[in-house]
């Protein structure tokens, strides 16, 4: 389950997230992390020249980048897999 309102509005909290754990990273898009025991989804930017760049949908949130990706490993991030698909929990 998505957890918090960072990646809104595209995915909000409770909502489905179908994650690949036998992939690594396999290009941009939609990652899962595990950071200081929680569960975390960003957009992961490969930036030329730059490292990654991870982002969230919500503007209220930061972004964070990194010069490759083993710095994010040192700031206590892991990579849990690739987000392959998503069902949104809305109640109307």
């Amino acid at each position: 389950m998505v957890p918090g309102d960072e990646m809104a509005p595209r995915l909000r909290e409770g909502d489905l997230a179908f994650v690949d754990r036998g992939s690594g990273f396999v290009g941009n898009g939609l990652y899962a992390f595990e950071c200081r025991g929680e569960v975390v989804i960003r957009r992961a930017e490969r930036r030329s020249g730059h490292g990654w760049l991870l982002k969230c949908d919500n503007r209220a949130y930061g972004d964070s980048e990194f010069s490759e990706f083993a710095a994010a490993s040192r700031r206590g991030m892991r990579l849990l897999g690739k987000v392959r698909g998503t069902i949104a929990l809305r109640v109307y």
